[in-house]
């Protein structure tokens, strides 16, 4: 059962059903999904074994016409009232060779259905063998709106599928309390499953049957109900088309050792594939998506399955790649005044040529990969060789000391009685601190003492360190023999007087 509706108004009423058998075995050769007999099958609305409501007198079964003898699986089948029809029903069609996989018949043909006027007992099983007459009629399965259900039985007279609502609430397969716009009626109301598993409540909806009572129309007599629902019976018949054979391929890709991989494609048959990985004598690998990893060089071999379950076979071929050697991780410390220096020199081992370098700074060089002190960053930079998925690397790490600054050559001239200098001051540029002097000063640090230190070249030296080479810059001192004269004059007062006669 796909879809039960009630309909817009009045008795616009029908029953949507999908031929499915989990059973059938598909021919992997042919071009059509297997048929089966539904002859003789039931359909009724609540016979009292679902609740005390909505229960029609007698029932309605598929007659002995040859249409019913051999129905196509994934063929929708819509059985309607035609005393009084939905408007959204298609075109009566009664035909398996117009390629649709749609039936749609009036319960009144009586070439189609036949019709039974006892009344089933409250049982899942109590249908008469005998007493069925050509046509159907509707009013021996009309469904109410308070309280109904719609049901299938098989040929020994046993309910197989119902779906139930309101009132009816008892033994139910699929049940709802009320419908699109009510929540204890189902007028207005088009009850339809969705996919997976039609025996599953999560698997139903509710939808609206008359726009102008609840916004919206959905009602889908003769289609699939939603694009769930196509999925769900097109793995039965291909969607309506032609069931082609199944076509395994795979392709695959060389790894360095053990690291290559295959993928493997299929088409044709009904799709939802499944996978299973051979090694060259048909040993499972345990790997059954359509891709397997961690392959060694060999022979592998594939089996595509389909829904169906039709099966083909793909073989691929995986070679081996020679590794390849980046070389040993080395770390070092470079002097930050240093020149330019291949890192691929200092590479340890015997690395491929042809790499790339990575790290916080651009090199030049190529796979040389020259690192210049004065303009690149310290840190990790990785030497990557060979291309996907036979790459490897390795890496140096570089830290930069600094070298200092000595400073650049000065001069200083002083006299004897001058107080001491400190020699620091009379060198140029932006010297730094913690260098040594020599020739030695008397006062064993930078100072310089005319009195008794003797003119000359005194040379400023920044240590050497780990990575730096000692630099030095160098102030010339002269001591002159200077001689201060100061001119002092003294007057003494007097006095003077005349005396004019």
């Amino acid at each position: 059962m796909n879809e039960v509706s009630q309909g817009e108004s009045g008795g616009q009423e029908y029953v949507e059903f999908v031929v499915v058998d989990s059973t059938a075995v598909y021919n992997c050769t042919g071009s059509d999904p297997p048929c089966i007999d539904i002859r003789g099958w039931i359909i009724d609305d609540n016979s009292g074994y679902h609740g005390t409501t909505g229960i029609a007198s007698g029932a309605c079964r598929f007659s002995n016409d040859l249409l019913w003898s051999c129905v196509p699986l994934g063929t929708i089948i819509v059985v309607y009232n035609d005393s009084d029809p939905n408007v959204e029903l298609p075109a009566d069609d009664v035909s398996l060779l117009d390629g649709n996989c749609v039936i749609v018949a009036p319960i009144s043909s009586t070439a189609l259905f036949e019709t039974n006027a006892t009344t089933p007992g409250a049982a899942a099983c109590s249908y008469p063998a005998t007493g069925w007459t050509p046509g159907g009629t509707w009013t021996n399965i009309v469904m109410a709106n308070g309280g109904d259900c719609f049901r299938l039985v098989d040929l020994a007279g046993c309910e197989v599928f119902s779906l139930c609502w309101d009132s009816d609430s008892l033994n139910n397969l699929i049940y709802f309390p009320g419908g699109a716009t009510s929540g204890v009626s189902a007028a207005n109301t088009v009850y339809y499953f969705n996919d997976t598993d039609p025996s599953s409540q999560v698997n139903w909806s509710i939808g609206c049957a008359d726009a102008g009572a609840c916004g919206q129309q959905d009602q889908t007599p003769g289609l699939p109900n939603n694009a769930l629902n196509a999925g769900y019976i097109a793995q039965f018949n291909n969607g309506c088309m032609p069931i082609t054979p199944i076509v395994a391929s795979a392709t695959s890709v060389d790894g360095c050792g053990c690291t290559g991989s295959a993928d493997a494609t299929a088409n044709g048959s009904i799709p939802g594939y499944s996978f299973e990985w051979y090694d060259s004598g048909f040993v499972s690998l345990g790997q059954t998506t359509s891709i397997a990893s961690n392959l060694c060089p060999g022979t592998y071999h594939v089996i595509a399955t389909s829904f169906i379950g039709c099966s083909d076979t793909a073989t691929v071929v995986l070679n081996t790649i020679a590794p390849v050697n980046p070389g040993i991780a080395v770390a070092t410390i470079l002097c930050s005044s240093s020149s330019s220096i291949s890192l691929f020199s200092l590479l340890g081992g015997f690395p491929d040529t042809g790499g790339v370098w990575s790290g916080p700074s651009s090199l030049t060089g190529g796979y040389l990969g020259n690192f210049d002190p004065a303009l690149n960053l310290a840190g990790a930079y990785t030497y990557t060789v060979g291309l996907p998925p036979c790459q490897d690397s390795t890496s140096v790490g570089i830290t930069l000391e600094s070298s200092g600054n000595a400073g650049a050559n000065g001069t200083i001239a002083l006299c004897f009685g001058d107080p001491a200098t400190d020699l620091f001051s009379a060198l140029n540029g932006t010297p730094t601190v913690g260098g040594s002097w020599s020739p030695s000063l008397t006062s064993g640090t930078g100072l310089f003492d005319p009195a008794l230190d003797p003119g000359g070249v005194y040379t400023y030296t920044i240590p050497a360190s780990m990575s730096c080479p000692a630099i030095s810059a160098a102030v010339d001192v002269a001591v002159n023999n200077c001689c201060n004269l100061m001119d002092t004059v003294n007057y003494d007062s007097f006095e003077y007087s005349s005396t004019i006669p």
